[in-house]
């Protein structure tokens, strides 16, 4: 008997060999002799001499029964072909994958049936194409749509659903214990268009290939795959199946869910454990506003006193850790909701739309902090509005750190936007007047005195007690670093403004300081002054600021609209007036000589007589040292008489004045001549005849160095005359004429020494007149130096 004629006899469709390597097992499509129990298996056994394989025969083999002949008689019918034989590990069973899309189990390597699929079974997904042992107990289906069915030995079936290329695969075997490999490839086909249009285009194939991992797990692993790929469908219904833990698949999906009243309902409320429930209403955040309101209000739904009564029901006359733990949840969700509903009202004033202003990150930090720290925190901000929301709805909390709170307002801030929350003294009541507080809801059971006792979640409210002291002594700091910090002398003055309005006292200086410096640094352009440098100063120092830097186009401008309006609110006014004016005048009289023209034409601001009004411009006058503005000292003067009232009581006044103006134009006289003497020093020496000599010398002497021409010379006569009428009016006028023929008779020139000819005979006492022409002779003879010089000539 010859094995390979036996092979080319037949049609073998499937040849596979056993662990026992003395046997192998073939198949064949047609019937012959060699056929077990027609299985359309042959089954060989090895010999040590040719043909080396020996068919065992069906004589042999152990006849099967009635329901292995019963599968045989319908194999018989049909196609015998086998496409696919599949050995189990053990080498016990063998199966078969026949043409008819049948699968059996034989038992070998007596083959005798075991188990049968048809192709029905798996009508829905295309029939079998292809089987595989995972282990004994376990062999695997793979049907044309890509499906697996892990089957069992009792017949028990599993559905796995792949995504593999119908048809496409190759059930590869068991990797380990608890894998099973599927090669699955995949054919695409591409045209390669070029853009070259005399090219055709191309055909490619390209083919991938994949391993995919079929894995044996448990219930509770299949569970937790399902939860970790957000399959929460299923792993309901597979912990439903299984009697596994519902909550667990409950609290996965809630917690990768958004929080929505749809979701607390059909999520959050099927969770059995109440506890983690009502943790989760605690810690839980939604990102929506709506959705945060919900989760609290579910959690205060459950947590109301029917749940703490049936908590505490087994613990009559005692307090359970379970209900302290209630309790504190409880306070915690109300106060979850206070800050909740507060920071809707802060989102509310700053846009309206509260919903699309909530922030998820801000609502969860503010939970955390205390009524105090949130406070603080918006005040620095600048939240001025949400500041006077927290004073409003946590009175009890904030409101002893009040000031605390003000003081975290930049300093940059303006005051005005935080007006309302300064505090007012009411001097009537000698108290402060509190801001006004109202309550966010109803007072609720849990927060009773006796449970936050219990829970020690008791807090010491501390009392508001501020005198009037604290208030001016906060209002006072608080200006003083305004200023320091932030030099913005406006939002400062606005400060000390509102204090005295709220009643505060004591900071009637340091407002008025501020008044002064918000002049000088926004008008005056004293940028560089400081109100520590205003408060170094006395009040004429402080008033003369207001005129440091204006010329004489803004001087009036300065005085009347700065100046005067200051000194004005003092006591000594018309003192401070003096100083100012007499201090200015040193080094000007223009500026002077506009405001006596202006007090001329508009009046005096201030109650003061005619005689301080021209004592006050004489001082003035007298005070400039120097010649070179008469004009506006006699400006002044005329100022003055049109202003004083000619009575006789003003008499005297009017008569200095005239004399003044008299001086002023002697004074005028004099400079045309180069005298340059200050009007005080005219006005001391009006009696005085030694000055009044020296003035007539040192108007001749600067006469003679001109060209003397009779005309020119008789001028100067006419000028010392006036001088003399003008300033020294009780002196003797011989002095005059004394020093003028002096003049006349020294010029060295024979036409004007004839000239003081009707002087010397008709104004000078006949010894004074000998005297001066004997003293000229001898100084003409004793210049002499012949009988016939010039100087001789003079002399006769």
């Amino acid at each position: 008997f010859n094995f390979i004629q036996v092979l080319g006899a037949s049609l073998l469709t499937s040849v596979t060999s056993c662990l026992d390597l003395s046997y192998i097992i073939t198949s064949s499509d047609i019937q012959n002799k060699l056929d077990l129990n027609d299985s359309g298996l042959n089954l060989w056994s090895m010999i040590s001499y040719e043909p080396y394989y020996n068919p065992v025969l069906s004589s042999n083999i152990v006849q099967d029964g009635f329901l292995s002949r019963f599968i045989n008689m319908i194999l018989r019918k049909k196609n015998k072909c086998i496409n696919k034989m599949s050995l189990s590990p053990s080498s016990t069973l063998l199966a078969c994958l026949y043409g008819t899309r049948t699968v059996c189990i034989w038992n070998f390597p007596e083959i005798s049936i075991c188990k049968n699929w048809s192709v029905n079974d798996q009508k829905e997904m295309g029939g079998i194409v292809d089987i595989e042992w995972w282990c004994n107990e376990l062999l695997i289906l793979g049907c044309f749509d890509g499906t697996l069915i892990i089957c069992r030995e009792k017949g028990q079936q599993s559905v796995v659903i792949t995504k593999m290329n119908p048809f496409n695969f190759k059930l590869c075997g068991s990797y380990n214990n608890n894998n099973f490999v599927v090669a699955d490839y995949e054919t695409i086909e591409s045209v390669n268009n070029s853009q070259d249009s005399s090219v055709n285009a191309k055909l490619t194939t390209t083919n991938v290939y994949k391993l995919i991992a079929v894995t044996k797990t448990t219930p509770q692993q299949l569970l937790m795959k399902k939860i970790q790929e957000k399959q929460y469908d299923d792993a309901l219904q597979l912990a439903l199946k299984y009697n596994l833990d519902k909550d667990l698949v409950y609290k996965h999906q809630w917690c990768n869910s958004s929080v929505l009243e749809e979701t607390i309902n059909n999520i959050l409320s099927k969770v059995s454990d109440k506890q983690w429930i009502v943790q989760e209403c605690c810690n839980r955040v939604s990102e929506t506003l709506i959705g945060a309101k919900q989760l609290i209000a579910y959690g205060l739904e459950i947590t109301d006193f029917s749940a703490y009564l049936s908590i505490e029901s087994e613990n009559t006359g005692t307090f359970s850790q379970e209900g302290k733990e209630f309790i504190i949840s409880r306070l915690k969700l109300l106060n979850y909701l206070d800050k909740l509903t507060t920071y809707e009202m802060v989102l509310k004033k700053m846009d309206g739309n509260s919903e699309a202003l909530y922030s998820a990150q801000t609502y969860k930090h503010l939970r955390d902090l205390s009524p105090l720290q949130w406070a603080l925190q918006l005040a620095r901000q600048c939240q001025v509005d949400a500041v006077s929301i927290v004073f409003t709805y946590y009175s009890d909390h904030v409101l002893p750190y009040w000031l605390d709170i003000l003081n975290d307002f930049p300093e940059t801030l303006m005051v005005k936007l935080y007006r309302h929350l300064l505090p007012v003294w009411d001097p009537s009541e000698k108290k402060v007047i509190y801001l006004e507080s109202k309550i966010l809801r109803e007072f609720d059971w849990c927060e009773s005195d006796r449970f936050k006792l219990l829970t020690g979640t008791f807090e010491n409210i501390k009392s508001v007690s501020l005198t009037e002291q604290d208030l001016i002594h906060w209002y006072t700091k608080r200006i003083r670093n305004i200023e320091l910090c932030t030099k913005l002398v406006q939002h400062t003055l606005e400060m000390a403004t509102i204090a005295r309005e709220n009643n505060i006292k004591g900071l009637e200086q340091l407002h008025e300081d501020l008044s002064i410096l918000e002049v000088l640094v926004y008008e005056v352009g004293l940028e560089n002054m400081f109100l520590e440098d205003i408060e170094q100063l006395n009040t004429l120092e402080k008033a003369s600021l207001f005129m440091s830097r204006c010329d004489e186009n803004l001087f009036l401008n300065n005085l009347t609209n700065y100046f005067l309006p200051f000194i004005q609110t003092k006591s000594d006014t018309f003192y401070l007036l003096e100083q100012y004016l007499i201090q200015t005048s040193q080094s000007c009289l223009k500026k002077l000589s506009q405001y006596f023209e202006y007090v001329q034409i508009n009046g005096w601001c201030i109650n003061v007589s005619d005689e301080a009004k021209i004592e006050l411009g004489l001082k003035c006058i007298y005070t400039y040292t120097r010649t070179d503005q008469l004009d506006e000292a006699h400006s002044i003067v005329v100022s003055l008489l049109k202003s004083v009232k000619n009575t006789v009581e003003n008499k005297s006044n009017i008569e200095k004045l005239e004399e003044i103006k008299q001086i002023i134009n002697a004074s005028k006289l004099l400079l045309t001549y180069g005298i340059r003497y200050p009007l005080k020093v005219l006005i001391d020496n009006l009696t005085n005849s030694a000055f009044f000599r020296k003035v007539m010398i040192s108007i001749c002497e600067y006469t003679s160095i001109k060209n003397q021409t009779e005309k020119y010379l008789s001028n100067v006569l006419g000028d010392l005359l006036k001088i003399a009428e003008f300033c020294f009016p009780s002196l003797s006028i011989e002095i005059c004429y004394e020093e003028y023929v002096k003049m006349l008779l020294g010029s060295q020139s024979q036409k004007i020494i004839p000239l003081s000819k009707d002087i010397l005979l008709g104004k000078l006492p006949e010894h004074l007149s000998l005297k001066i022409v004997k003293d000229s002779f001898y100084m003409y003879f004793d210049r002499s130096k012949s009988f016939n010089d010039a100087s001789m000539n003079l002399a006769k």
